[in-house]
């Protein structure tokens, strides 16, 4: 049975620990039933009551809000005004949400990350668009800002975190339903002197047209970070011209990421920023790339650290990819600080030809990681001997990755897609790694 009241013998104690609390996760509301609605509601009361306040260090709250009166509790737990705030409007959502993020620009000096997400808003999205824009204006500190869904794409909003002096990252995580290309379309974007003048990330689940539109709008000169989940559907696949617009609006990028869960992106097509030191291309068909096609693209880049060329799905017919293993030699050799790559590959060994006396790569190589599922592994003994031939500094010897690559990993929000189904590769490479270990002890002993 949980308790329906708190107990105020031990709210000396209770106040005692809240003064060590730096991150709070807050669930109110109609689904959440962890803490009973009245003690919860006490709760609130004391946060809103108590002199010195409860949380006086506290860093991060995470707010999680179902239902009108629990957002109505919201702007009580947001006195305690911390640096990062996280805000989950769940469920049908109404007006009533706009008075809480309308008090957000109360946090002007204190705020330096906001993370919002808000369910259906379809009755009151006009609203919602310039209640955001208000408070948004003041929020001068603001160093980071997430918003799932499309309100961070709209023009008006846009145009004011342009004119913002130290948002830095800008994270719009993929949701459904997106309808902005009217809002875009003859929208004339006033001229400001400097816009996004600290910018350096930005992270966006969107379609291709609207990346063009909402990306072009003004200058990306200080970005050197550009991640995006392309949205669009099978059916309706980008143009070819629309996606060079995209890899080269950021002229000075240091990192790459471009997924493409539903079309098949021409990657030896475009244009690639040749400063890159990260790039990952995660999309199908590039089963096609050979290996003359990924070290003539790698040669462009000689900074590269990180490299990733993975397929969304598992090739359905059973034509081998046409990467072999020799191309990680070759890659290294014209990107000598590459640390990291997932490629892949076809591990049949029997048409490459080497030999121990072949010279290994060179044992200073910063190469530390490799991945390559969901190649299959058809003799693990071979692709082992093969790759401890390429590494014979065991010291030195890279990292075989035994599982999939992840959304997240590049992504720092939570990802729809990942790399799945590929079961039987992660257990083939763990098999290699093991015999890989195997082999060394054996030289070793």
């Amino acid at each position: 049975m949980l308790p329906m009241v708190m107990d105020l013998e031990a709210l000396p104690r209770i106040q005692f620990y809240a003064k060590c609390v730096q991150s709070i996760i807050v669930n109110i509301g109609d689904v959440y039933h962890y803490i009973h609605p009245e003690l919860m509601d006490e709760f609130t009361l004391a946060v809103q009551f108590l002199h010195p306040p409860l949380f006086s260090r506290l860093i991060s709250l995470d707010c999680h809000l179902y239902g009108s009166r629990a957002i109505r509790s919201a702007g009580i737990w947001l006195a305690a005004r911390p640096p990062k705030i996280s805000l989950s409007f769940l469920g049908p959502t109404d007006a009533t949400c706009l008075p809480v993020i309308r008090s957000l620009c109360h946090h002007s000096a204190s705020l330096s990350s906001l993370s919002l997400h808000i369910g259906e808003t379809s009755g009151f999205s006009e609203a919602l668009n310039e209640c955001f824009v208000n408070a948004l204006k003041p929020l001068v500190n603001i160093v980071c800002l997430t918003a799932h869904g499309k309100i961070l794409l709209t023009p008006a909003v846009w145009t004011c975190i342009a004119q913002l002096p130290n948002v830095k990252e800008v994270r719009s995580p993929y949701s459904e339903g997106f309808d902005l290309d009217s809002a875009w379309h003859g929208f004339c974007p006033p001229t400001l002197d400097a816009p996004f003048p600290s910018l350096h990330t930005i992270e966006m689940g969107i379609p291709s047209q609207l990346a063009v539109m909402v990306l072009g709008c003004y200058p990306l000169s200080g970005v050197r970070f550009l991640r995006l989940l392309l949205t669009d559907a099978e059916d309706h696949s980008p143009t070819e011209q629309s996606l060079i617009q995209i890899v080269t609006i950021c002229k000075d990028l240091r990192g790459l990421a471009i997924l493409t869960p539903c079309f098949d992106l021409p990657v030896l097509k475009l244009p690639l920023p040749p400063d890159l030191t990260q790039l990952l291309i995660y999309t199908d068909g590039v089963e096609s790339i050979n290996n003359a096609d990924l070290v003539d693209l790698c040669s462009k880049m000689p900074n590269l650290e990180d490299l990733g060329l993975i397929p969304v799905s598992p090739p359905i017919n059973d034509d081998p990819p046409s990467l072999t293993l020799e191309v990680i030699r070759s890659i290294a050799n014209v990107c000598p600080r590459l640390g990291r790559a997932s490629l892949y590959i076809n591990t049949d060994i029997l048409d490459i030809q080497f030999s121990f006396d072949d010279p290994p790569l060179p044992s200073n190589h910063p190469l530390s990681v490799l991945g390559f599922l969901p190649s299959r592994v058809r003799d693990c003994p071979a692709v082992a001997t093969y790759l401890c031939a390429l590494f014979q500094d065991a010291r030195r010897a890279p990292t075989i990755v035994t599982r999939a690559i992840h959304f997240d990993e590049y992504f720092n929000w939570e990802g729809r897609y990942f790399c799945d189904g590929f079961e039987d590769s992660e257990e083939e490479w763990g098999n290699v790694a093991e015999f890989m270990r195997t082999l060394r002890r054996r030289v070793i002993s």
